[in-house]
């Protein structure tokens, strides 16, 4: 994304993104930020970039947007069950049944919501060059 004038701007912005959630995320592990805090700037983040997303999505490009959110929940779900099983200590049956569960039902409509994306987005291409 660096290396054309036109994506390098959205480039600088995800990985100002990732390093902002890579300072929350050791302020919280070291215990100076409170996980309540943490939760309440998730969920006003979210909600403000919901709203900008919800406003600037025409109709046409809903298919699209609701792919990509199933693909990031499955695999949201995927990463909480491995994260689980590589913990191990202290884990219950019940947690080790869990996990495994959500790996595999996080992978599947994890990886059937991005083929739908990358599909729709392959036509939408299409449809504009011809």
């Amino acid at each position: 994304m660096l290396s054309k004038v036109k994506t390098a701007v959205k480039g600088n912005l995800i990985g100002a993104g990732a390093v902002l959630i890579a300072i929350v995320l050791t302020l919280w592990y070291h215990q100076i930020l409170d996980v309540y805090l943490l939760w309440a700037a998730i969920l006003v983040g979210g909600g403000v970039l919901g709203i900008i997303v919800g406003q600037k999505v025409k109709m046409i490009q809903m298919p699209q947007l609701v792919g990509l959110l199933n693909g990031f929940g499955g695999a949201a779900s995927m990463i909480t069950g491995i994260l689980t099983l590589l913990n191990g200590r202290d884990t219950d049956t019940f947690s080790l049944i869990t996990a495994g569960l959500a790996i595999i039902v996080g992978a599947r409509p994890s990886q059937a919501a991005w083929l739908r994306l990358v599909n729709s987005i392959r036509s939408l291409l299409k449809n504009r060059s011809s």
